[in-house]
């Protein structure tokens, strides 16, 4: 019975999708299609230090994939549709079924030490500013996230979440500023986000992150914006 607990309590085992190829290692005209897509989305140099793939058959093809290690350990990985219309029942982004990806924060090691850490949705979001953002793998900020964060020296944080995440951001915001000096947000415009941005627009932004504005819920559960904190 103590051998089944402390297995119950081991992480599970991620292996990259059926099917996974470098993009590194693939030079032909299939490769060139996904290093193509990849290289909107990030630096050629990103595409190798992240360890980026691509499956063209089987179960997840037509995605691009980052893999995600924690202490050289493979913990996730996001998939990615390649076409932003994917075909109907087909998920834009997609992650390994039993992981634990939020016990984890995509690019911490980048921000270990700094005084300020931006907090991104997800990883193709953090790629533009990657030497000073992290990624939740959503709309979320979990307390073992938050512990990565202190653990790693941060002080100050500044949400860089959806402009239709307001209610998380606020939700955030309140759990946020108990445990770091400084809570800050950017507002990103409509149907936009950081991957889509760029890094010359996202550090523009950042420049004029704030607190944010207050919302409450009305009795029909929508959010009314109250002024800002």
């Amino acid at each position: 019975e103590q051998l089944a607990e402390e297995e119950a309590e081991l992480p599970p085992v991620i292996e990259l999708p059926e099917g996974f190829h470098l993009l590194d290692e693939s030079r032909g005209d299939t490769g060139r299609r996904y290093r193509e897509y990849a290289l909107g989305r990030m630096t050629a140099e990103q595409v190798t230090e992240y360890k980026v793939g691509f499956c063209a058959t089987g179960f997840y093809r037509k995605r691009i994939v980052v893999p995600v290690y924690y202490l050289g350990t493979l913990v996730n990985w996001v998939a990615r549709y390649i076409s932003d219309d994917p075909p109907a029942g087909i998920r834009k982004v997609t992650t390994p079924k039993g992981n634990e990806q939020y016990s984890y924060l995509f690019n911490l090691e980048k921000v270990w030490g700094h005084e300020t850490a931006v907090i991104t949705e997800g990883v193709f979001d953090c790629m533009p500013i990657a030497d000073m953002a992290v990624a939740t793998f959503g709309k979320k900020v979990t307390d073992t996230q938050v512990n990565a964060l202190v653990q790693a020296g941060i002080h100050q944080v500044i949400l860089a979440w959806d402009a239709d995440a307001q209610k998380e951001i606020w939700d955030s915001y309140n759990r946020l500023r108990i445990t770091f000096d400084s809570v800050k947000v950017v507002e990103l415009p409509e149907k936009e986000d950081p991957g889509s941005l760029g890094r010359a627009a996202m550090v523009d932004l950042l420049k004029n992150a704030h607190t944010p504005r207050r919302y409450e819920k009305m009795s029909g559960g929508e959010m009314q914006e109250i002024g800002r904190v």
